[in-house]
Parts: structure tokens; C-alpha cells; sequence
């Protein structure tokens, strides 16, 4: 095969290779104030031991109005390596991602222009928190976008080496300290043992650890409680003499807390203060954190996952009480945000009891992390959707957490099919399907009526469009090329009412 020929091939593997789509395993909405919704389908391989993920990325549009109503960007597909966490800004105009380059920590903060700031993060902390158990969102951003909020792993002292000339009698100790056990929390967290809370205000250019979280608490599935990113929401866990086991166990004592004033301190020193001013902020500091501690405002044995809604007029959690060591059907309560009375007046309200009987449709919440973040709230801050399993099948479900009417929309081929939550954005719900048949299938439900009253009519009019992959040969170059490309899918729609 000559040159000639050899870049041809390429360029039609390129050209098959963009409109082909492959099943995502998350979806972010970058343009999508009206239709049609752009986004990026991702699927990609995750590196737990190194806790990076290897991105691939298909971009997309969404119009119901078009026949079909997904359409492929024909784009060679994306490809990013060494992210540890990525997110959206609320608008879609920021993206923020932690990478990984050369041994060294960075904080990207990518705009429309796809012109990054980049900020050295190597010397605060370790690695950001990326799992289900410490929130299905690793980056929370305030909804005025001044604001990002995370969770990432305490830096540790430099370590001295057993050769390593030793420059302080302490140095000795240091080399042998690192080879002492240090339980970390195990199970896909391996190597996370010391969550710190940290804000990056875009204002002033900054990076901040929140001091006044106790250090006998550690912080999971955290987010601000208001619109500016002033007040947090978040799920204290008690350290335990036992800390492994946290992905698939809901055993420990866990609560809700709520923290009504930041103390922060700046992760990088001001180098116009002198020694002594520097001293005197740092015991400032830690007064104040000292004397401004959260509040607990549940009571349950557990309770976790704090949801604040859209408006932060309520949150709801999920509860438990502590009664044996693999429990996984959950409650789910609100509480209302109200600043009038909140926090001094707090009246859970129960929405969903635990289910302690299988129905026709539903068998109550249940499941892992990852699947009570699945929980999303719809635009009228009212109504959320989720999935959860019942018997040999996940399903997805809407839910009003005004009424507790409860109301299952997808529509399974097989008693044992798995759909999927991916995203909710604009009351439009991405999901994944996975079956018997063996391809996994990509859905988009659209149409809901929020205001029409009961679950059902405010259904009646909406449409899951599902869309397969149908197989399809490459020209013969290509399958010379690569025979592992020999079939691959164009998008095929069938729509359900």
C-alpha cells in the first residue's frame, strides 16, 4: 500500500469514525438554553488505581421537532487524558477540569474560547475526590459562577527517603514513617484517607480550604446551601476505628450538617505580609474556626446525601436507621431552606418511608452512592427523577416531593433491563439502556408538563426517543486497515409514548 493510499485509508476511518456512536457513560449539556441542546456524550476508561479517567467524547444535538431527533457533529471524537474531575458552570459558559501533567497538579478553567487559565495545584493537596460516596459531582459550582467547591485529598509532608541524607534528627523518624500502615477508606478510594474542603473564588483569583470543618468529621457529598456559595450543605461521617467499606456499606453513623459561615484560609501566603502579621492571621484563624463549627440538623442513625434544589428554597436527604451492616433501601425527607426559620426551626418532612414490601412497580429507594446521585431535581424545584432497583431490573422513576407520588416511566423489554439516569437538564432526562440484546442504547426523555397535576398527566404527552446502534460495513480499506472496525453503528430512532 503506497503513502498515498495509506492516508486515504485513514482519512475514511476518520470520516466513519465521527459518525459513529458508541454508548456513553455520562453526558454534559454545553449549549442548551433552547433546542436544539448541543452535547458531548462521553465514554472512556477509568484508572482507579491512579484515580484519572481517559475521556473519549462524541458531540451531539437534541431537537424532538427533527426526524431523527439526535444528530451526530461530524467531528473526529475528542480525546483527553489524566483528567481527575471536570464540571460545567451552571450557564455552560466555564468548564473546569483538575489534570494531571508530568508528576504536577492543575486547575484548568476553560471558557467559550477554549482559552484556559491554568493554576499550579501541586503544593495544596493531592488528588481531588472523584467517587459516588463523596458526591456524584465532584466540582459544585455556586450559581452565580463565582465560585467552585471540592473536595480533595490533604497534602502530605515531604517524604524522606531511607537514603536520602538526612539534613534534622526528625528526618530519621520520616523515613521510617513511611512504611508504617495508613488505613485509607479502600474499596475504589485506595490512597484517600484525609478529605480537605476546598473553594476557588473567581473573583479573587483564589484558592481557600474551608478551616472550620472538625477534624473528627469527614465531609462527604458536599454543596453550597445558597445561591453566592456562602453556606454549605454536607454529610459528616464519624471516623471510625474502621474506615474501609464506605462504597457499598451504609453502616456507620453519618448525619447532615450545616455550615452558615466560611472560615477561609488562603492556601498560598500573601508575600507583601511580614512574618509576625502572617503568625497572627494564621491564630486568627484558627479561633474562628474553632468557635464557628456546623450544625447537626439531622437525627436519624444515617443520613446522607443532602440535594438542595434549584431555588434553595428546601433540601432532601436520604435516612436510615442503623440496623444491620448491608442496608439498602433508604427514606427520603425534606427540609425546608426558608432563612426566615432555617436553621433555627428545623421540621423534617417525610416524603418516601422505607419500603419493606416489593410493589408491582416499585420496591422502595434502594440502592448504592451511585445511585442515589442519581436524584436530580426538575425546574420547579418540586418534582425530581431518579432510578432504583426493583426485583431484577433499574428502572427510572419521577417523583413529587410535595404529594410523595411516585410514578415509574420507563419501558423495559426484559424483566432484567437497567435504565440508567445520565443527566437531567431542562426537565429532559438522558438515560442509558442495557439489556439482554447486548448493545447498550441511549435515551432521551422529552416533554414533560410539570403543572399538569398528577404524574400521569403530566406525562401524557411526553416521548422516550431511543436510539440504537445499527450495524453497518466499512468499505474494504478500511476493515484492511483495522480489521476491529469491521462493523460499526449508524444511529437508529424508535420513539415511545
Amino acid at each position: 500500500m503506497s503513502k498515498k493510499e495509506k492516508i486515504q485509508t485513514l482519512i475514511s476511518d476518520f470520516e466513519h469514525l465521527a459518525y459513529t456512536f458508541l454508548p456513553p457513560t455520562g453526558v454534559e449539556v454545553i449549549q442548551g438554553s433552547s433546542f436544539p441542546y448541543h452535547f458531548i456524550a462521553n465514554y472512556g476508561q477509568a484508572n482507579y488505581r491512579e484515580s484519572l479517567t481517559y475521556t473519549l467524547s462524541h458531540y451531539l444535538t437534541f431537537d424532538p421537532t427533527r426526524t431523527p431527533s439526535i444528530q451526530k457533529i461530524p467531528y473526529f471524537p475528542s480525546f483527553e487524558s489524566d483528567i481527575e474531575a471536570q464540571g460545567y458552570s451552571p450557564s455552560r459558559n466555564l468548564r473546569v477540569v483538575f489534570r494531571n501533567y508530568k508528576e504536577k497538579k492543575y486547575l484548568e478553567i476553560w471558557t467559550k474560547n477554549n482559552v484556559p487559565k491554568t493554576i499550579l495545584v501541586t503544593d495544596f493537596h493531592d488528588a481531588v475526590y472523584n467517587s459516588p460516596v463523596f458526591g456524584m459531582d465532584p466540582i459544585r459550582w455556586s450559581q452565580d459562577e463565582k465560585r467552585i467547591l471540592y473536595i480533595a485529598e490533604k497534602k502530605e509532608d515531604k517524604k524522606v527517603k531511607y537514603f536520602d541524607e538526612f539534613k534534622e534528627d526528625k528526618d530519621a523518624q520520616k523515613a521510617l514513617q513511611q512504611f508504617e500502615y495508613k488505613e485509607d477508606f479502600g474499596e475504589g478510594i485506595a490512597g484517600k484517607k484525609s478529605p480537605v474542603v476546598f473553594i476557588y473564588d473567581f473573583e479573587e483569583d483564589a484558592l481557600f480550604k474551608v478551616a472550620n470543618i472538625p477534624e473528627d468529621i469527614v465531609p462527604l457529598q458536599i454543596s453550597f446551601a445558597d445561591k453566592e456559595g456562602k453556606t454549605l450543605l454536607f454529610c459528616g461521617l464519624k471516623w471510625d476505628l474502621f474506615n474501609r467499606g464506605l462504597l457499598y456499606c451504609f453502616n456507620r453513623e453519618t448525619a447532615v450538617y450545616y455550615l452558615d459561615k466560611l472560615i477561609l484560609e488562603r492556601v498560598k501566603e500573601d508575600p507583601n505580609l511580614k512574618e509576625e502579621e502572617k503568625k497572627a492571621l494564621k491564630e486568627k484563624i484558627t479561633q474562628e474556626a474553632k468557635e464557628t463549627k456546623p450544625t447537626r440538623i439531622t437525627n436519624e442513625d444515617i443520613s446522607f446525601m443532602p440535594l438542595p434544589n434549584k431555588d434553595f428554597s428546601k433540601f432532601v436527604y436520604f435516612f436510615s436507621p442503623k440496623q444491620n451492616s448491608h442496608s439498602f433501601v433508604m427514606g427520603l425527607k425534606s427540609i425546608s431552606l426558608n432563612p426566615a426559620t432555617f436553621p433555627k426551626e428545623i421540621n423534617p418532612k417525610l416524603v418516601v418511608d422505607i419500603v419493606k414490601e416489593h410493589g408491582p412497580t416499585f420496591s422502595g429507594l434502594q440502592g448504592y452512592h451511585h445511585d442515589f446521585g442519581s436524584y436530580s431535581w426538575f425546574s420547579d424545584n418540586i418534582h425530581m427523577a431518579f432510578h432504583a432497583y426493583h426485583g431484577l431490573s433499574l428502572g427510572i422513576y419521577l417523583l413529587n416531593t410535595e404529594t410523595s407520588e411516585i410514578l415509574r416511566i420507563d419501558q423495559p423489554k426484559y424483566k432484567s433491563e437497567r435504565w440508567t439516569i445520565l443527566k437531567v437538564y431542562n426537565d429532559t432526562i438522558f438515560a442509558s439502556i442495557s439489556n439482554l440484546e447486548g448493545n447498550t442504547s441511549f435515551a432521551i426523555y422529552h416533554g414533560i408538563d410539570l403543572k399538569a397535576g398528577k404524574l400521569e398527566e403530566c406525562t401524557k404527552s411526553a416521548k422516550w426517543h431511543i436510539f440504537n446502534l445499527e450495524t453497518k460495513q466499512l468499505p474494504s480499506p478500511v476493515k484492511a486497515l483495522n480489521p476491529s472496525l469491521n462493523n460499526i453503528g449508524e444511529i437508529k430512532e424508535e420513539i415511545l409514548n
